[in-house]
């Protein structure tokens, strides 16, 4: 699901990059030729508006969607295990807090058993 939402956030920089490849293109007629051959490898060259179309987002979407963008999930899901106040904001549970009543009957009771008591008692 989230790869899904990814490749949804990732249409508008594919549009705006479209349309200021497609400016450069009509500016400079070799970057149009360039768009042209790539597009070629592809069959897409019959039209210079395809071809543009073909040379800045179909040839570079496959590895977004399949290598950038799941990798960026999963480094990111990492760097947001790493800070657990982030994650638990972003994941909508808010912060743990440690000051329950629970933890201060665990500390006596762990007292009179002689074992030694736990960082926090709270669930997680």
């Amino acid at each position: 699901m989230l790869w899904i939402f990814s490749a949804l956030a990732a249409t508008p920089v594919y549009a705006l990059g479209f349309l200021a490849f497609s400016y450069w293109a009509s500016l400079d007629p070799s970057l149009l030729a360039w768009a042209l051959r790539a597009a070629g490898f592809l069959g897409l060259a019959a039209n210079p508006r395809l071809a543009v179309v073909a040379a800045s987002v179909v040839i570079f979407l496959p590895q977004d969607l399949l290598m950038d963008h799941p990798l960026a999930l999963l480094i990111a899901h990492r760097v947001a295990r790493a800070l657990p106040s982030i994650y638990d904001t972003l994941a909508g549970s808010g912060p743990r807090d440690c000051s329950c009543k629970g933890q201060q009957r665990e500390q006596g009771a762990s007292q009179r058993s002689g074992k030694r008591p736990s960082q926090c008692a709270c669930p997680r």
